[in-house]
Protein backbone atom coordinates (compact mmCIF):
# COMPACT_ATOMS: atom_id res chain seq x y z
CA UNK A 1 0.00 0.00 0.00
CA UNK A 2 1.26 3.79 -0.83
CA UNK A 3 1.87 6.12 1.94
CA UNK A 4 0.72 9.55 2.49
CA UNK A 5 3.81 10.75 1.08
CA UNK A 6 3.20 8.73 -1.93
CA UNK A 7 0.03 9.62 -2.54
CA UNK A 8 0.78 13.69 -2.34
CA UNK A 9 3.76 13.19 -4.89
CA UNK A 10 1.64 11.25 -7.63
CA UNK A 11 -0.50 13.93 -8.91
CA UNK A 12 -1.20 14.26 -12.92
CA UNK A 13 1.69 15.93 -13.90
CA UNK A 14 2.95 17.54 -11.04
CA UNK A 15 5.90 16.70 -9.06
CA UNK A 16 6.19 17.57 -5.46
CA UNK A 17 9.40 16.99 -3.32
CA UNK A 18 8.96 16.99 0.17
CA UNK A 19 11.53 18.20 2.77
CA UNK A 20 12.91 15.71 3.77
CA UNK A 21 14.33 16.98 7.18
CA UNK A 22 10.95 17.04 8.32
CA UNK A 23 9.59 13.67 8.58
CA UNK A 24 11.08 10.68 10.36
CA UNK A 25 10.81 6.81 10.19
CA UNK A 26 7.44 6.04 10.77
CA UNK A 27 6.19 9.13 11.12
CA UNK A 28 4.03 9.89 7.79
CA UNK A 29 1.66 11.67 9.84
CA UNK A 30 3.92 14.73 10.72
CA UNK A 31 2.43 18.07 8.87
CA UNK A 32 4.89 20.22 6.66
CA UNK A 33 5.38 23.70 7.59
CA UNK A 34 4.93 24.88 3.96
CA UNK A 35 3.62 23.07 0.54
CA UNK A 36 6.38 21.70 -1.14
CA UNK A 37 7.53 23.34 -4.54
CA UNK A 38 5.72 21.79 -7.31
CA UNK A 39 7.05 21.20 -10.85
CA UNK A 40 5.13 20.58 -13.75
CA UNK A 41 7.14 17.64 -15.55
CA UNK A 42 4.59 16.54 -18.77
CA UNK A 43 2.98 19.60 -20.59
CA UNK A 44 0.25 19.53 -23.00
CA UNK A 45 1.51 20.65 -26.47
CA UNK A 46 0.53 22.26 -28.81
CA UNK A 47 -1.53 20.15 -32.37
CA UNK A 48 -3.09 18.00 -29.61
CA UNK A 49 -0.30 16.58 -28.53
CA UNK A 50 -0.51 15.80 -24.53
CA UNK A 51 0.49 13.28 -21.77
CA UNK A 52 -1.89 10.85 -19.71
CA UNK A 53 -1.36 8.32 -17.04
CA UNK A 54 1.53 9.71 -15.42
CA UNK A 55 3.70 7.06 -12.77
CA UNK A 56 6.25 8.26 -10.33
CA UNK A 57 8.94 5.67 -8.98
CA UNK A 58 11.78 6.02 -6.44
CA UNK A 59 14.64 4.09 -6.17
CA UNK A 60 16.06 4.45 -2.52
CA UNK A 61 19.34 3.36 -3.21
CA UNK A 62 20.28 5.29 -5.91
CA UNK A 63 17.89 8.16 -4.12
CA UNK A 64 16.35 8.42 -7.83
CA UNK A 65 13.18 10.00 -9.01
CA UNK A 66 11.57 8.48 -12.15
CA UNK A 67 8.49 10.15 -13.87
CA UNK A 68 7.06 8.56 -16.66
CA UNK A 69 3.54 9.13 -18.48
CA UNK A 70 2.11 8.14 -22.14
CA UNK A 71 2.30 10.82 -24.86
CA UNK A 72 -0.68 10.83 -27.07
CA UNK A 73 -1.89 12.76 -30.27
CA UNK A 74 -5.13 12.67 -28.59
CA UNK A 75 -6.55 12.03 -24.86
CA UNK A 76 -8.17 8.57 -26.47
CA UNK A 77 -6.60 5.98 -25.27
CA UNK A 78 -5.12 3.85 -28.53
CA UNK A 79 -3.31 6.88 -29.52
CA UNK A 80 -0.45 5.91 -27.19
CA UNK A 81 2.45 6.33 -29.12
CA UNK A 82 5.48 6.81 -26.58
CA UNK A 83 6.13 6.45 -23.00
CA UNK A 84 8.59 9.40 -21.94
CA UNK A 85 10.58 9.12 -18.77
CA UNK A 86 12.08 12.08 -16.80
CA UNK A 87 14.57 11.66 -14.20
CA UNK A 88 16.01 13.13 -10.90
CA UNK A 89 18.31 12.76 -8.33
CA UNK A 90 17.97 14.03 -4.72
CA UNK A 91 20.66 16.60 -4.04
CA UNK A 92 20.78 19.14 -1.12
CA UNK A 93 17.02 18.55 -0.21
CA UNK A 94 15.58 18.94 -3.73
CA UNK A 95 15.75 17.03 -6.98
CA UNK A 96 18.15 17.87 -9.97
Amino acid sequence: SRSEADERNLHPCLFEVPEMEKRTPGSSSQALKADPPKTTLFKKEQKGINYRIPALMYIKDAQTFLAFAEKRTSSSDHDATLLFMRRGTRQNGSIQ
